[in-house]
């Protein structure tokens, strides 16, 4: 297990959040083939050892990360916009995600949708990173 994956794990133990069982590989494909888009190799490596948090269970920073179940049904939920998104912020005020023709990870107001996606950080890593720290980046 790589050290930031680790680190990410500890913290979350450490503030008592539940956290679902890693995913298969075979779970991860099988989400990539229903949304059409091949996550990248960090968050594979993350999902593998922790597959989100448990529904609706969320940092003391009030974000969440979700499980592929989820990140598959709110992605069928905006019919397939392009815009996959991992976690969210206060309930879905915004999510975090990815956006299936561009690298990198994006900031979405979902209730405001209109195409346009702040950009936040270059990998999964690093938003990882900046979620843990609550950095002002990510507002």
């Amino acid at each position: 297990m790589e050290a930031w994956i680790q680190n990410a794990v500890v913290q979350w133990k450490e503030e008592h959040l539940d956290l679902n069982p890693g995913a298969s590989i075979i779970d991860i494909e099988k989400a990539e083939n229903h949304i059409k888009y091949k996550f990248p190799d960090d968050f594979k490596q993350l999902y593998l050892t922790i597959n989100g948090f448990v529904d609706y269970e969320w940092r003391s920073n009030l974000f969440s990360i979700w499980s592929l179940d989820r990140i598959v049904k709110e992605f069928d939920g905006l019919n397939g916009d392009g815009f996959i998104s991992f976690c969210d912020y206060s309930i879905c005020v915004f999510c975090l995600g990815f956006k299936k023709d561009k690298s990198g990870v994006y900031r979405s107001y979902l209730s405001f949708q209109n195409g346009e996606n702040d950009f936040v950080t270059t990998t999964f890593k690093e938003a990882i990173g900046l979620i843990n720290s609550d950095s002002e980046l990510l507002y």
